[in-house]
């Protein structure tokens, strides 16, 4: 822990950091999910697929365009 921010290095890996409310999730194939008590936004190791999900709506662009929500 530095200056209240937990980073972690796992074996296959992916990267964890963690800092007050937020955590954000680097995994081996390059892939970024960050979750914070807001949203949850997911970034695939590419970049053809973008998503954010709150309690009320979903929005995504994917391969095949964008898709918007509420829920």
């Amino acid at each position: 822990m530095v200056d209240n921010v937990w980073v972690r290095i796992d074996h296959n890996g992916s990267v964890v950091v963690e800092r007050d409310a937020e955590t954000t999730y680097l995994e081996g194939d390059g892939s970024i999910i960050k979750i914070n008590p807001e949203a949850e936004i997911m970034v695939s190791s590419d970049g053809r697929r973008m998503s954010r999900r709150t309690d009320s709506q979903i929005d995504a662009f994917t391969e095949d365009g964008f898709v918007s929500r509420k829920k």
